[in-house]
């Protein structure tokens, strides 16, 4: 049995857990990450967690998932708007100070992807894309077992396509972003919208999550919001099947809970293909709490899945 140690290494939160070669997550320790305070405190966090899952089993590498655009060839953070102080860092050089085995470095939305392939929803296939709807928007396109990253290694960033070139602002900073418009933030942010428009106090309370509870029950706001955002998935699904016709479609993040996703979000989806007899074959996420562990630590279990 083989063993590698993934990190998720988030804006907010720091995942580390001694992964095994058939999936399971032997041991892991989260805690914050402490972006605000610097790259050291980032750093001393990470050896922390690292050294709290360590056991005696022989460890082939590190894996960790980055946010942000990642050159995974170089170690480089290329961009990383929601954890500054990592833009531009060499972080396998950096993880040399406290980390003595092998580490690899990739995307978070990458990584989703990639242990989901491996470990998840989508071991029986041979191409799959993989699409995390939560804060944000995240994807990331395996084929043949290899992750598809693009010439510079800053490709696959499905939630900034450009769903409306002159559309809502995108927290990247960009106009008419995927992220803009199927995030749980930009629910959030069009009720806000919606209550201004209507004039009446918006309710603090009301989140993603019982936005769509509103269109279940068949309240106006709902209805209002969460329609447009159905067939505006359908039409993001279309798009991913129109270019790559994968397989699989893994959809996770707190939105993919949803079941009026899966029931009139998939159900649109055929309408706005190019081909009607291409495959729609949409699927859960299964690796849950730890999926960005998984995918990190595939990195370094299956070295084979990406092509250098």
């Amino acid at each position: 049995m083989a063993y590698a140690i993934g990190v998720d290494l988030g804006a907010t939160k720091l995942e580390a857990g001694l992964v095994s070669s058939d999936g399971r997550v032997v041991r892991s320790h989260r805690v914050p990450t402490n972006a605000q305070q610097g790259i050291d405190a980032v750093l001393a966090a990470l050896f922390a967690a690292v050294g709290e899952v360590r056991g005696d089993e022989p460890v082939a590498g590190v894996g960790l998932g980055l946010p942000g655009a990642v050159n995974h060839r170089e170690g480089v953070v290329v961009h990383a708007p929601n954890a500054r102080c990592l833009t531009g860092r060499n972080v396998v050089e950096l993880c040399g100070r406290g980390i003595k085995e092998p580490v690899r470095v990739d995307n978070d939305a990458n990584l989703f992807a990639l242990g989901e392939y491996r470990f998840g929803a989508g071991q029986d296939a041979r191409s799959m894309i993989g699409i995390t709807l939560g804060t944000g928007v995240g994807g990331g396109i395996i084929w043949e077992g290899q992750v598809l990253r693009g010439a510079d290694s800053v490709g696959a960033e499905l939630g900034h396509m450009t769903f409306q070139y002159d559309g809502r602002m995108c927290g990247c900073g960009r106009l008419g972003c995927v992220e803009a418009y199927l995030s749980g933030t930009a629910l959030e942010e069009i009720y806000l919208e919606y209550a201004r428009s209507r004039g009446f106090d918006p309710d603090p309370q009301v989140n993603a999550r019982r936005l769509f509870q509103m269109y279940e029950n068949g309240e106006p706001a709902g209805r209002a919001i969460v329609d447009p955002f159905l067939s505006q998935f359908a039409h993001y699904m279309a798009t991913l099947i129109n270019v790559f016709n994968p397989e699989v479609i893994v959809v996770g993040g707190g939105i993919a809970a949803q079941p009026a996703l899966w029931e009139e979000g998939v159900r649109r989806i055929p309408d706005a293909c190019f081909a009607k007899t291409a495959r729609i074959n949409l699927k859960p996420a299964q690796t849950g709490d730890h999926a960005g562990v998984l995918g990190a630590a595939a990195l370094i279990l299956f070295p084979e899945t990406e092509k250098t």
